[in-house]
């Protein structure tokens, strides 16, 4: 019931949304109106009156094959549920040749024609309009009216006595209802799991799932769902002995008919649920009365008709009636549906194995697409890390290019500062030469020109020039360490210095291997000892002054002491200490510079 609720639902669904361009034809917009009345007049279950509207919409001859459908689908919703089920059949099977283009419609139909075709016992015919709903509904990716289908299988496979099959079906119906999430599609096929296993004499599985299904339509007020399971709930608590329970669903069923309008088929359901109830405790009479009742009201009947007479001969066997009884059981043989022949039971099969190779190509598909998307996914993350890859060795290659950028730009400003202490010695060699040398040679020259000055004194002058300007040259002359090694030329540029008689000047050494050391750090750290030495004859007024080496193959380390007066930073800058500093720097050397009045320490580690 809930589906031909479902079908009415689209039904007018579609009216709404076609019904604005309907207005070329006056049959058609007729039509529409009386499939929209009836719409209504079904879902207050006027289902008779409803009928009648119908048929006067379906005599419009000039409307759309379209609405013709929807008027026919409507028809057989509406014979349905007042329980014709051959009329249901004719207007069903009109509807579907109509409503093809229409999926969600077309797989109801073809579920609610089956169902006709199933009342009617006409199982073959059943299962061919489920396998063509199927088809459909798995083209179209419909997992709802997949679910629906598949628990319409689920029953005819019970009604074959094929349990096992029946049973997984209704397990497929579950796993498209959940997709769906249709929760009232997932509780029917819970109900028809549930009623296989009761089928399947696993009495106490079946009690479980139903007495849940039958709570949760309680809960949802739905009685459609709770006449489904009720037969075969109770069926599954008389086996279990649970009489208790048997009482209390009785009970239930027969609350609910009292609450349907009596020409509703939910009361057939009922009088099924009471008929089957009263022939299991034995009590024949009461359950023959029961069936008679329910084969009076034949267009409400819920049962294939065959199976009522078997129900009914059971009645007359238990009464004595043996003759009556076996009258029966044959008329109910001959009406049983062919499907009963083994030719029948193979096309169900067939119908079984195509069903099954359909939902296998759709898996292959779903695991094809999967895969094509995780290819796509795989496909953009190699995209992403190519791209993130190539950003990162821009970032590296231009830190790179700045790092380098930043070394030359310090090796420049080194040089400069190296060539700017080079320019700061030469000035100060030229401002020596000038106001030393130039100056007392203009004195002499002087004296000698007035012949006042004896020859002695001139002499004695010149020898002072002489050491002086010898002492600039030597300052000036750049080593060798082609024949000598650092050690060897410090200790010779300090044995022919010349220095005040009043200043001692002490050399040491510590170490060996002082030939490992590079040709251009020998050089820095000549010059760097002779500017010291150089500022301690000049500036410091010390008696007493020391330099010191020591080597360990690949170190080397000068320190420079002397007693003297020390100096200021201001008189530093300009005695050559930035030079000195600049020197160091220039071989990556650590420099260090103290000064007091207990005299001053220069110190160069390399």
């Amino acid at each position: 019931m809930r589906n031909f609720i479902l079908m009415m639902m689209l039904l007018a669904a579609v009216a709404c949304t076609d019904n604005n361009n309907r207005t070329d034809n006056n049959d058609d917009m007729e039509a529409y109106r009386c499939l929209e009345e009836a719409n209504v007049l079904n879902e207050k279950e006027e289902h008779d009156s409803a009928r009648t509207v119908l048929a006067r919409g379906l005599g419009y001859e000039n409307a759309a094959d379209s609405t013709k459908g929807m008027l026919n689908a409507e028809m057989s919703a509406a014979c349905s549920l007042s329980g014709d089920m051959d009329e249901a059949l004719k207007y069903g099977r009109k509807a579907m040749a109509l409503c093809r283009d229409n999926v969600e419609l077309y797989v109801i139909l073809c579920g609610n024609t089956g169902i006709a075709y199933r009342r009617l016992g006409m199982n073959d015919s059943a299962a061919t309009c489920y396998k063509e709903g199927v088809e459909v509904a798995q083209r179209s990716g419909y997992d709802e009216g997949l679910a629906y289908l598949y628990n319409n299988l689920a029953v005819l496979y019970y009604e074959m006595e094929r349990y096992d099959e029946g049973v997984e079906y209704s397990l497929k119906a579950k796993t498209c209802a959940k997709k769906a999430d249709d929760e009232v599609e997932y509780l029917s096929a819970m109900a028809n799991e549930g009623i296989g296993y009761a089928k399947k004499d696993d009495n106490r599985r079946a009690a479980e799932l139903l007495k849940a299904v039958f709570g949760k339509a309680e809960s949802m007020e739905s009685t459609p769902l709770k006449l489904k399971v009720i037969n075969y709930l109770l069926s599954a608590c008389r086996k279990l002995g649970d009489d208790t329970s048997v009482d209390f669903y009785l009970a239930k069923g027969e609350q609910i008919a009292r609450e349907v309008p009596a020409t509703s088929i939910a009361v057939a359901g009922i009088m099924e649920s009471k008929m089957n109830t009263l022939l299991e405790r034995g009590n024949y009479r009461a359950a023959l009365s029961t069936a008679e009742e329910l084969e009076a009201i034949k267009q409400f009947q819920s049962m294939p008709p065959y199976k009522l007479l078997m129900v009914k001969a059971r009645c007359h066997a238990g009464l004595g009636s043996h003759e009556e009884a076996y009258r029966l059981e044959c008329e109910a043989v001959a009406m049983q549906d062919s499907v009963r022949n083994g030719e029948v039971e193979k096309q169900l099969s067939e119908y079984s194995v195509r069903f099954k190779t359909q939902e296998k190509e759709l898996e292959i598909s779903r695991l094809q697409q999967e895969k094509s998307t995780e290819r796509a996914r795989m496909l953009a993350i190699v995209a992403a890390l190519t791209v993130v890859t190539a950003v990162l060795i821009i970032v590296l290659l231009w830190a790179r290019l700045r790092r380098k950028a930043r070394q030359q730009q310090m090796e420049i400003d080194m040089a400069r500062k190296y060539i700017d202490g080079m320019e700061t010695e030469r000035a100060r060699l030229a401002r020596e030469l000038h106001d030393g040398a130039c100056n007392d040679l203009l004195a002499l020259g002087m004296d000698m020109r007035s012949g006042n000055t004896g020859m002695d004194e001139l002499v004695k002058r010149v020898q002072t020039m002489r050491t002086s300007l010898r002492r600039i040259s030597h300052e000036l002359m750049p080593p060798s360490f082609v024949y000598a090694s650092i050690d060897e030329i410090a200790a010779d540029y300090l044995t022919h210095l010349v220095k005040p008689d009043n200043m001692n000047i002490d050399y040491s050494l510590k170490g060996e291997s002082w030939g490992n050391i590079p040709d251009k750090v020998s050089y820095q750290l000549y010059r760097i000892m002779q500017e010291a030495v150089s500022n301690i004859i000049r500036h410091s007024s010390c008696t007493h002054a020391e330099v010191a080496m020591t080597c360990d193959g690949t170190h080397i380390s000068l320190s420079v002491t002397d007693n003297g007066n020390g100096g200021n930073v201001n008189e530093i800058n300009g005695k050559g200490i930035s030079s000195m500093r600049d020197r160091a720097n220039s071989i990556g050397a650590q420099f260090e510079w103290t000064s007091g009045c207990a005299g001053t320490c220069i110190k160069v580690c390399f």
